[in-house]
């Protein structure tokens, strides 16, 4: 398939020994990338003589230059003609001057054959020793790269990989043997090699080098030796691969650019080489006329060539010795299939060591869908244009990769099953230019430094996240929009910096959107920026980083700022620097969202530990937390000391009314004797009793609760004696006089402590025979009660007194009881608290008063001695 390459104009540009800075316009606006793959192509560095073999006075500036290029290159390749004439002295030469300068500085290199590499024409003609010079040359040069070439060709002709880059080095001077000058052209078993590399190709491009060059500027066809080799690089890819995508080549001595077949040649071929077309004193010699369109600079420059790929654009910039330009120009590469259905279901993993570039190479106008695995690739999915992109598989690719990589008007889901994911520097996950609809409802994970989980370069791009978006890492984004008018839509979760750099964009976060921030300190937390409007709802959760623990207070960092303006609020926060202290977020401020420290015992991380009662504690605290003073706020720094959730359950355990159950059971109880001496008064009365009844305590019964509210059993009735005492002068009074005691123990339940308790007390009562039928009377009732947990060093004590009236109408069997009386109560409570820090004895007098109500109406059987009946009754009793 022939690929097509698109020339752009190029807008800006800035040379000088440190850096090159361009700008390129050509539908897609390149970013400061990390990704980006830089090399350099220089050759043709020898002297007009055996007596100058190198021209260094050309040759070491072009490798300074080279040298101080930021970023540095990732390889450096020469293109042959090292020296006048090859041999042991001069190639060493060239390799200290050239070779071993790159390696120390941690630049790989790879060297072509040229003739002079082989052999010499003047001053006589040294042909006999070419296959001696070329084992020379194999000896020093080009070990260190995996030898992949045909066989016999070690050191000589091989190809590696570089981002989403092919090289391929060829040899169009190879010698079989000492003797005749050897045939100019890369041979049949180098084409047979280079047609098949092609043609299992899935990088974005392919360069192929050699020494000789297919045209040259005076002669419009190509070389006869070269023929071959152009249409073998230009015919060789199918129909889900790429034709190359350039030829660079040497031996003119001069510069020259042409595109031919959709493909381009440079001729970057002197580095210090006696020019060619061109005198001592500058005069050009005539070479013939140039194709239209093609770049054929006078006088004519020593030149070298650097090219810097970022993604499918290639932009080349050709220089001379001192950093001039001479020429300076772009492309974009569309290669792979077109209008295509892609359904990928078998895993992709090729071997890591050969840098494969794609899992997936596509243009435009496909379908594509992946539920394999795709591993060990630069880019799982790369495509161009108006493609439907589907994944539900994982994709990990490798160190500085992509995991899809598309540009403009692109349909991309990643599905609830599909995984992005990564560590190494410069990773980046999805990445669009303009106009796409991404969504993400599974995972895109990538961390280390310069990593991105979702890049946008370009305009209009909207993504929505149901899934989990993160990124981690020294200048990491979870997403970064360059361009205008992109929106993010967060449902799921996302966790790292966001940054909108174009204006008119949007962030929204829905009620179940989580954003997730990492913060260090006050001056160094996740942000995101918007150059546009911000709608806020959800989740968000702070990570703290950990380091000392910030004071009370202490503003921190914004986290949010939106130029257009932010609405809503977060509801729901996880914000824990320890288990009491937050990160709180405010909106007090225009256009952005801070954090501040505070104190926060009722918070949603802790709580979701902590047992209903614990809870009530950190409730109870939380009005108080942020404005204690005293010996309180030392009681809250002793808490917010407290490193673990486990250990704050336990100080709300400490801190928390473990005896208000047994206090609230104290005071039923008080209630409970009064109703059952009363109520046992008013049976004696309805069965003839008069005068004073006394009932005695001749047992006490011990008794166990074991429910937290159960009212204390009473102490079943002792023996009963009662007597008349000396009628009254009006014998319709009666007197009455009732004790009881219990004691017992409550067990300990979910959420309350067990404790030991003593009730008792006495009902002294007087009451008056109305009628036959009615009684009535008036009561007074003391009551003591103690309450003890021995473990916690726990007492409460109560000492309560009650007023009360009762009265009872009966005729025959039927009966209608009631009471009503008033009681106050006073506790004396003592309680130890000990937990980290803190060891307090807590005291407190509560006291009020209870009402307590009582009715009742039954019929009694008679069975000889024994009385039986049905009733109904209730029992109000409240405080008042």
């Amino acid at each position: 398939m022939t690929s097509i390459k698109i020339r752009c104009a190029i807008t800006a540009f800035l040379l000088d020994i440190f850096s090159i800075v361009f700008a390129i316009i050509c539908g897609v606006i390149p970013v400061h990338a990390d990704q980006s793959q830089r090399f350099v192509w220089v050759g043709d560095s020898q002297g007009a003589t055996n007596g100058v073999p190198i021209t260094t006075d050309v040759l070491t500036p072009i490798v300074d230059s080279i040298l101080a290029l930021s970023p540095a290159p990732k390889v450096v390749i020469f293109g042959g003609d090292m020296a006048h004439r090859a041999n042991i002295t001069n190639l060493n030469s060239f390799k200290a001057l050239f070779t071993d300068r790159l390696d120390a500085a941690g630049i790989p290199s790879a060297s072509g054959v040229g003739n002079h590499d082989l052999y010499s024409q003047s001053p006589i003609a040294l042909t006999s020793e070419a296959l001696t010079r070329q084992q020379e040359f194999h000896a020093r040069f080009n070990s260190s790269w995996t030898q992949n070439g045909p066989a016999g060709f070690t050191n000589l002709a091989f190809s590696f990989h570089f981002g989403n880059s092919l090289f391929i080095i060829a040899d169009s001077y190879y010698a079989t043997a000492n003797g005749p000058e050897p045939v100019y052209g890369i041979n049949q078993t180098q084409q047979t090699w280079i047609q098949g590399l092609l043609k299992n190709n899935t990088a974005s491009h392919s360069f192929v080098f050699t020494h000789i060059p297919a045209f040259n500027p005076w002669n419009p066809s190509a070389d006869a030796n070269m023929a071959n080799t152009w249409q073998t690089i230009t015919t060789s890819g199918n129909a889900t691969n790429t034709n190359a995508s350039m030829l660079f080549t040497g031996h003119l001595h001069l510069y020259y650019r042409t595109q031919r077949d959709g493909v381009y040649q440079v001729t970057a071929g002197s580095a210090g080489a006696e020019r060619n077309c061109q005198d001592n004193d500058g005069n050009i010699h005539a070479c013939g006329p140039i194709e239209s369109g093609d770049v054929y600079p006078t006088p004519i420059p020593f030149n070298y060539a650097v090219v810097t790929i970022n993604g499918r654009e290639v932009a080349v910039s050709v220089l001379n010795e001192v950093n001039q330009s001479i020429d300076m120009f772009s492309y974009f590469d569309y290669s792979g299939v077109s209008n295509t259905t892609i359904n990928n279901a078998v895993a992709i993993a090729p071997d890591p060591l050969l840098n494969q570039p794609t899992g997936i190479l596509a243009a435009s106008n496909n379908i594509i869908t992946n539920s394999a695995s795709i591993s060990n690739v630069v880019t799982g999915i790369d495509a161009v244009h108006n493609n439907t992109i589907t994944n539900s598989g994982s994709i990990t690719p490798l160190s500085g990769g992509n995991a899809i990589h598309v540009y403009d008007n692109n349909t991309i889901t990643n599905t609830a099953t599909g995984s992005i994911t990564g560590n190494s520097a410069g990773l980046w996950g999805i990445r669009v230019n303009t106009g796409n609809t991404v969504r993400n409802d599974g995972t895109v994970d990538v961390s280390g430094t310069n990593s991105i989980a979702f890049l946008a370069q370009g305009n209009n791009n909207t993504f929505t996240n149901s899934g989990t978006l993160s990124a981690s890492g020294t200048n990491s984004y979870a997403a970064k929009f360059m361009g205008t008018g992109n929106a993010l839509v967060n449902s799921g979760t996302i966790s790292g910096n966001i940054l909108f750099n174009g204006a008119s964009s949007s962030y929204t976060q829905n009620s179940t959107g989580t954003l997730q921030l990492k913060v260090a300190s006050p001056t160094s937390n996740d942000v995101v920026t918007i150059s546009g409007g911000a709608k806020i709802n959800g989740t968000l959760e702070t990570r703290w980083q950990g380091g000392p623990v910030p004071s009370l207070n202490t503003k921190f960092g914004t986290i949010l700022t939106a130029s257009s303006g932010i609405t809503g609020q977060f509801s729901s926060l996880l914000t824990n620097i320890t288990p009491t202290i937050i990160f709180k977020p405010k909106y007090d401020i225009p256009n952005q969202i801070y954090l501040a420290v505070e104190r926060d015992y009722a918070n949603q991380t802790l709580f979701s530990s902590l047992s209903t009662n614990q809870k009530a504690v950190g409730s109870m605290l939380n009005p108080l937390a942020n404005s204690a003073s005293g010996d309180l706020s030392t009681v809250f720094d002793k808490i917010d000391a407290l490193t673990t959730n486990a250990q704050v359950a336990a100080a709300y355990d400490q801190l928390s009314p473990i005896t208000g159950v047994a206090q609230t059971n104290m005071t039923s109880g008080v209630a409970s004797f009064q109703n059952s001496n009363v109520t046992s008064r008013l049976g004696d009365l309805r069965a003839g009793v008069q005068g004073f009844s006394f009932q005695g305590l001749e047992n006490i019964d011990l008794l166990h609760a074991n429910s937290p509210r159960q009212p204390f059993l009473l102490a079943s009735n002792s023996d009963d004696f009662q007597g008349m005492i000396p009628v009254a002068p009006d014998p319709n009074w009666g007197f009455f006089v009732r004790g009881n005691l219990v004691l017992g123990d409550q067990k300990d339940t979910a959420g309350q402590r067990g404790y030991d308790f003593r009730n008792g007390g006495i009902t002294l009562g007087t009451d008056y025979r109305f009628s036959g039928n009615f009684v009535g009377g008036a009561l007074f009732g003391m009551n003591t009660a103690k309450s003890w947990i021995n473990d916690a060093g726990s007492t409460v004590k109560l000492d309560g007194y009650t007023l009360g009236f009762y009265g009872t109408y009966f005729r025959k069997a039927f009966y209608i009881d009631g009471q009503a009386s008033y009681g106050w109560n006073n506790f004396n409570n003592n309680r130890r608290i000990v937990f980290p820090g803190i060891d307090r004895t807590a005291t407190a007098s509560p006291s009020g008063g209870q009402a307590t109500g009582y009715g009742g109406t039954g019929y009694d059987f008679s069975f000889g001695s024994w009385t039986i009946g049905p009733a109904l009754t209730f029992q109000y009793s409240g405080w008042v």
